[in-house]
């Protein structure tokens, strides 16, 4: 199944658990394929640089490596960790 996932959900995926942290999972596993826009792409990476933002993830509390989601060109994909 292919899947659009907003800022939001990426986001609250790699720093929090629950529903959006599932979709994230699911596409490690393959279960899914995640799909973005340069758009969306140039949103997560401004929303990710805020300080609140910025601060959790350098504690270790959301690298999306821990998930073996990576950002590639214009679409999130899974990785084999």
């Amino acid at each position: 199944m292919r899947v659009v996932a907003d800022t939001n959900i990426v986001v609250s995926g790699l720093l929090w658990r629950g529903n959006p942290r599932r979709v994230l999972d699911a596409a490690r596993e393959a279960a899914i394929e995640l799909f973005t826009s340069a758009i969306l792409l140039t949103e997560l990476e401004d929303v990710l640089g805020r300080e609140r933002f910025a601060k959790r993830l350098e504690s270790g509390w959301g690298r999306a490596s821990r998930f073996g989601v990576g950002l590639r060109g214009s679409s999130i994909s899974h990785t084999t960790c």
